[in-house]
């Protein structure tokens, strides 16, 4: 398991992969020196691993692994390597939100926060709420994919890039099911990673860059 870091906590109905918010997160160019939001947070996955890149926090530092019960296993060199990446540790040096309408989605966001030791907003309120803001950032989520959840795609995705407008020079990206990502490519996001999650096939799609603005 190794995609798991020891923080996880209360889950959403359909969580994503630690390890999948962090590919989505870095091939939308993530690295922590921007503000960053998601609006459809859940259980808070994407904007926690958001925080960690930002605090350039190594990934499982916080957990234990099978391979520390090897016969060969040096604890004296394990711990060594954890002191060197804990020196690279910076405060959060920007915005890290997340927004969920549902309150218990919120509930297990903070918690799961509060678990991983990161320092990010978490907020109550609908997607059509979200703030507009003039600068730059990245805007990243993990919409319903109509599969587990029983959820209007097209619905989704059409609340999703009115709430884009007010932040136009902010990025978008996310990871999309087989009917988000269809929508998703008419809004202008490219395709740059097919995996699975759950064992239901998606996509990771991000719009080209910062400025370029939605296909409207």
């Amino acid at each position: 398991m190794l995609h798991q870091r020891g923080w996880r906590g209360p889950q959403a109905k359909a969580p994503l992969r630690e390890t999948l918010a962090a590919a989505l997160l870095l091939a939308a160019g993530f690295r922590g020196d921007e503000p960053f939001c998601d609006p459809l947070c859940g259980s808070g996955t994407i904007a926690i691993e958001a925080a960690q890149i930002a605090m350039r926090r190594a990934p499982g530092t916080g957990r234990k692994f099978a391979f520390q019960k090897w016969p060969g296993f040096s604890a004296r060199q394990w711990e060594h390597l954890i002191s060197d990446a804990r020196k690279q540790e910076r405060p959060l040096p920007v915005l890290i939100e997340a927004s969920d309408q549902d309150a218990g989605a919120v509930a297990a966001a903070r918690e799961n926060a509060a678990r991983a030791r990161v320092p990010i907003e978490v907020v109550q309120r609908r997607l059509a709420d979200l703030p507009s803001d003039p600068g730059i950032g990245l805007l990243a989520c993990n919409p319903p994919y109509g599969v587990r959840i029983g959820a209007d795609v097209k619905r989704a995705l059409r609340e999703l890039d009115n709430a884009a407008k007010g932040r136009p020079r902010w990025r978008l990206a996310m990871v999309a099911g087989e009917a988000a990502a269809a929508g998703a490519r008419e809004l202008g996001l490219a395709p740059v990673l097919r995996t699975q999650n759950g064992g239901i096939p998606v996509e990771v799609l991000v719009s080209p860059r910062a400025g370029a603005g939605l296909k409207r």
